[in-house]
């Protein structure tokens, strides 16, 4: 054919002529290649338990679980936990996994059983406002295996150790919370107790500049105060009685005030008063004058005794004398004591002035204690409630009144393989033999510059041919092409009802493939319409 012509319809019709036994002997000799290597590869059985996430049967208003983790987070926990190597190489040693294939690892072997077990979630339309955040209500676990029991015997398996792993798993995490508010509230009753006997201790060493006792020793410092100033005040009046005394010791007693005359002789000194005013207006003899100079009499002899111890006569001048010295000493005891309650008092004073100045420091630092005190207890009166939520849920979980795994399908015993889809696979080999004859045919076409036809011929010679002799077949090519086409009767005659006799025989009967092809392709509902129609 030339380089760069193109071709019509008559030379597609002639090539398909010429080249037709080649795409049907390579269908012949391979479409049996691709039945049998469908029917050789092994079949692979898959086997499914359903697992759902039934949620806690307690209200959560009432009793809240402490394992919060979403059933998606918890689901591909269980999945890393479920396939970590140890618990791969004792199903593998336990099942007898894999030993059909000489020279495989251990490691390969545990990398084929990931590549096998399945997990998958599956999400409820109406999911509620707990599954929201992880949109899962239930999961799948598949595994498949060349032996439909050992498949459903691994996914039973895998579902046995899931919920297993997931109860030790909540357990262990309800227990750790507790454990965990456990300490905690020991150790904040520690810090409180230790803070509590330091405040005691602090309190004990600052007893004197407590904040709450300031008003106390404010009124203390004001009655002190006073009583100093009272103190000195009688001080004064007591040390000018004592002056007037020494002054009139030494006249003589002259010039005594009333201050230092006792009560009778007050009243003998009023009585003589008196006595000179009635005299000036009275007669001697008058009864006033009479009862005024008898009564002085009766105070006198009242306040001077008549004879000393001695049964002297005791005069009377030297008997005042010895009574304003004693008088005169008392009040000098008295001074001396005011002094010294004076000083105690000062004393006192001071040490109080001191404590209220250091008041605020320790109010300042007491404050401080005081509120590390109270944020302890909020802090263990939460952790408390928390403990006490922690022990509701522990005993949720080892009750099993939690959210919780519910197997509502066990792995069946599969009835039919997963794969190889051996129909696909046989129609693959057919069609890719019919594409292997296709490509080879225009391979030869390509390569063949034989001139067949009067356009060839105008094509390569640029030159319109006269007559045109058609081609004169000899003998042995009739002979030929008869055996060819006896090939190709043959192959179809043979090949074709052999295929279809391996299919039934091997693979699965005819009329079930039948019926398969028909529901896959949609041709019984076709078939029911003409049927219904007619």
């Amino acid at each position: 054919m030339a380089d760069g012509a193109s071709m019509g319809l008559g030379d597609i019709l002639g090539i398909v002529r010429r080249r037709a036994w080649i795409v049907a002997l390579c269908f012949v000799l391979l479409t049996p290649l691709g039945v049998g290597v469908a029917y050789i590869l092994p079949p692979v059985y898959s086997a499914t338990a359903r697992i759902l996430v039934e949620s806690q049967q307690i209200p959560d208003e009432l009793a809240r679980s402490t394992v919060t983790a979403s059933a998606a987070e918890r689901l591909e926990l269980i999945r890393q936990r479920l396939m970590t190597r140890r618990n791969l190489i004792e199903l593998i040693d336990k099942y007898k996994l894999y030993d059909g294939f000489e020279g495989m690892s251990i490691s390969d072997k545990v990398d084929r059983l990931r590549e096998d077990a399945v997990f998958a979630s599956v999400a409820f339309g109406d999911s509620s406002a707990r599954r929201a955040p992880s949109g899962v209500a239930a999961f799948t676990i598949s595994f498949d295996a060349p032996s439909p029991v050992l498949a459903a015997k691994i996914a039973n398996e895998f579902v046995t150790m899931a919920l297993d792993l997931n109860l030790k798993q909540r357990t262990e995490r309800a227990t750790e919370t507790v454990a965990f508010f456990r300490s905690e509230t020991g150790r904040l009753s520690r810090q409180i107790l230790d803070l509590e006997n330091q405040i005691v201790a602090f309190k004990g060493e600052h007893a004197d500049a407590l904040p709450d006792t300031v008003q106390y020793r404010a009124g203390e410092l004001a009655r002190l105060e006073a009583e100093i100033s009272d103190g000195e005040e009688r001080r004064s009046v007591l040390e000018e009685q004592r002056r007037e005394i020494e002054l009139a010791l030494s006249r003589g007693l002259a010039g005594l005030t009333d201050e230092t005359l006792s009560p009778e002789q007050q009243q003998i000194k009023a009585l003589q008063n008196t006595l000179a005013q009635q005299r000036g207006i009275l007669a001697p003899t008058h009864p006033t004058i009479r009862a005024l100079e008898a009564r002085i009499q009766a105070l006198q002899r009242e306040i001077t005794p008549a004879t000393d111890e001695n049964g002297e006569q005791v005069d009377p001048l030297e008997y005042q004398k010895a009574r304003l010295k004693r008088q005169a000493e008392l009040i000098t005891a008295e001074i001396e004591k005011l002094e010294q309650r004076g000083a105690e008092n000062k004393k006192k004073a001071d040490d109080l002035r001191v404590s209220i100045s250091r008041a605020p420091q320790v109010e300042v630092e007491l404050s401080s204690l005081t509120r590390r005190l109270g944020e302890l207890r909020n802090q263990y009166t939460v952790a408390a409630a928390k403990l006490a939520e922690a022990e509701t849920g522990e005993r949720m979980e080892v009750n099993r009144q939690a959210e919780r795994l519910v197997v509502i399908e066990q792995a069946q015993v599969p009835t039919e393989p997963k794969s190889p889809n051996r129909l696909m696979i046989a129609s693959l080999g057919a069609g890719v033999s019919i594409m292997i004859g296709v490509a080879f045919v225009a391979l030869l076409e390509l390569l063949n510059n034989t001139i067949r036809t009067s356009g060839d011929l105008q094509r390569k010679v640029n030159l319109r041919p006269v007559v045109v002799v058609p081609y004169i077949h000899t003998r042995q090519e009739i002979r030929s092409r008869r055996w060819r086409l006896a090939l190709i009767a043959f192959a179809i005659l043979v090949g074709v009802p052999a295929t279809l006799f391996a299919i039934d025989q091997y693979y699965l009967p005819l009329s079930v493939l039948a019926e398969k092809l028909a529901e896959k392709t949609g041709l019984n509902e076709v078939i029911s319409m003409i049927e219904r129609r007619f």
